[in-house]
């Protein structure tokens, strides 16, 4: 079986899916990583085929210049709409030539190309989905409006709403490729998309329970990449000094004000009494810090990391809160947007960490949190136990089984 893996987005997006196609390779199958070049270094050491799959998402949101034209053009959504822009014009460039005499095409949330060139080659499409919010419900809002969770009749408009979004930025640029290809354009981008794809619920779904109203869908587990990768010998140092530290990292989302950050960050580990590793991330906090009690470190890999830590203060990536559940220590989450402020409030409501802050927090606030979470045994306690399930689980060999058995299925169908 020969598998085109496209995941679109930032590592949080990615890195299952290296996990997915380590799974797949180890299973013999025939693995390529359509993806941003800044990760084929980490899909090459996976023994994987590398295709560029367009701009890395950083870059495309921190520093490239975007024009936007329209209404929306002064505000935040102009920008992500043109970027999503970006995005699926890259998509079309490079997913039709990767997927090319392959058996099937596993895309992200932001892969909107990859329905329409499955369509196009004759071959089936799957979704790997990091929440339960990856698709039409009544139980949840979509995750443009993530943090205005209301009654059935509220969720169901708001997806109304995202399709809305959705058809307005990007209808046009998938009908342009489908026109092209002689397939029949579509009127509703994201409704094409849901009747196309196969889901992959890729997250513990005791955890985060799958809403009432979906259809039949595979769960299975969250898709972790282990790594035997060592922890940089300063950071190992630092873990060696004094009490196991709490972690601060916002990882994708960019700062306004990087300064201001880091000095409620740092005036926060003051006041709550504990050292700290700040994580850089996209939001470059912890420039010019000096405080013993506190070193700053780049990217590191969260499975040897998150384990040595006494809690993890994060922004509610599903990619991170999934390491931190893995690694059995508390959370405190300070969401930004989309289904971040989802995931605050299930470790909220699971009793994994005290109740979300805000995006803009203050160092009271923070180290409040934090000295609540360190003192909570009965928080600690929980986190392990929830540990000890997600450990067992086998998400993404579940993933490869699932793949082989819906290929087989097809395979089966065409031959009656």
């Amino acid at each position: 079986m020969k598998a085109v893996l496209a995941p679109v987005g930032s590592r949080g997006d990615v890195q299952p899916m290296l996990a997915l196609g380590a799974a797949l390779a180890r299973a013999g199958h025939e693995v390529s990583l359509c993806v941003a070049e800044n990760y084929r270094s980490s899909v090459e050491a996976l023994g994987l085929a590398y295709v560029r799959g367009g701009e890395d998402a950083q870059h495309l949101m921190t520093r490239r210049e975007v024009k936007v034209r329209g209404p929306l053009r002064f505000t935040k959504w102009g920008r992500l709409i043109e970027i999503g822009r970006i995005m699926v014009r890259e998509q079309f460039a490079a997913l039709e030539e990767a997927a090319r005499g392959a058996d099937l095409i596993v895309g992200t949330l932001l892969t909107t190309a990859a329905p329409s060139v499955a369509e196009h080659l004759g071959i089936p499409c799957f979704r790997a989905c990091y929440f339960p919010a990856s698709m039409p419900t009544a139980d949840l809002p979509s995750i443009v409006f993530g943090a205005l969770n209301g009654p059935p009749w509220f969720n169901r408009a708001t997806w109304k709403v995202h399709a809305l979004v959705d058809n307005v930025g990007l209808r046009a640029l998938v009908n342009e490729y489908r026109v092209t290809r002689k397939l029949a354009p579509i009127e509703d981008v994201y409704a094409h998309a849901s009747s196309r794809l196969t889901p992959l619920m890729a997250f513990d779904t005791e955890f985060a329970p799958l809403p009432g109203d979906f259809p039949a869908v595979h769960a299975t587990g969250y898709w972790f990449l282990d790594s035997d990768e060592p922890l940089p010998a300063d950071v190992e140092e630092f873990l060696a000094a004094g009490d196991a530290p709490v972690y601060v990292g916002f990882g994708s989302m960019p700062s306004a004000d990087p300064a201001e950050c880091t000095a409620a960050v740092l005036a926060a580990v003051r006041r709550a009494g504990c050292r700290a590793l700040l994580s850089s991330g996209w939001a470059g906090i912890g420039e010019g810090v000096r405080d013993p009690r506190c070193k700053v470190i780049g990217a590191v890999h969260h499975a040897a990391l998150f384990p040595r830590l006494s809690a993890v203060v994060h922004h509610g990536g599903a990619g991170t809160t999934a390491a931190a559940l893995r690694a059995g220590v508390p959370q405190i989450i300070v969401p930004h947007m989309f289904d971040q402020h989802y995931w605050g409030s299930r470790v909220s409501a699971s009793g994994l960490g005290p109740a979300p802050l805000k995006r803009r927090f203050s160092a009271d606030a923070l180290a409040s949190a934090i000295r609540r979470t360190l003192g909570d045994t009965t928080m600690a306690r929980r986190a392990r136990a929830v540990a000890e399930r997600v450990r067992a689980s086998r998400g993404a060999q579940r993933a490869v089984e699932v793949l082989e058995q819906e290929i087989s299925a097809r395979a089966g169908a065409r031959s009656r």
